[in-house]
């Protein structure tokens, strides 16, 4: 086997922020972007997709594809789903006010949806 740097960057740079992520989701570097869903006929809003995005203090902004697989692979993606749940439900709440069919789609990962986690979570949410 020949020996990569590159990887053995790639794994520190895995576990770096595996070890920051719960402090960025308290500290407000973890936030919810909204892709709006657009009905062009009658040019309304007909609701929005909840996106995960970090913004690291020295790294800027890291992909989700890093973060959220680094996170679902070492059990840490429910802190994830349920900080975009509750975020979603808030903006759903005051988004019906002017819109009321208004609704929001959040990606759940496939790893959670054979836990009865995901159920307890968005039942929290809903309550």
């Amino acid at each position: 086997k020949v020996h990569d740097p590159a990887a053995a960057g790639a794994k520190e740079w895995s576990l770096s922020l595996l070890g920051e992520l719960d402090q960025a989701i308290q500290n407000g570097q973890i936030w919810v972007a909204y892709q709006p869903k657009l009905d062009l006929k009658t040019r309304t809003f007909l609701g929005a997709e909840a996106l995960v995005r970090w913004t690291h203090v020295s790294r800027g902004p890291i992909s989700p594809a890093e973060f959220v697989e680094i996170a679902d692979k070492h059990g840490r993606i429910g802190k994830i789903t349920a900080f975009v749940l509750n975020e979603a439900a808030h903006l759903v709440k005051d988004a019906r006010q002017w819109q009321p069919g208004f609704t929001i789609s959040v990606n759940i990962s496939p790893s959670q949806l054979t836990s009865r986690d995901i159920i307890d979570m968005v039942k929290t949410v809903l309550i």
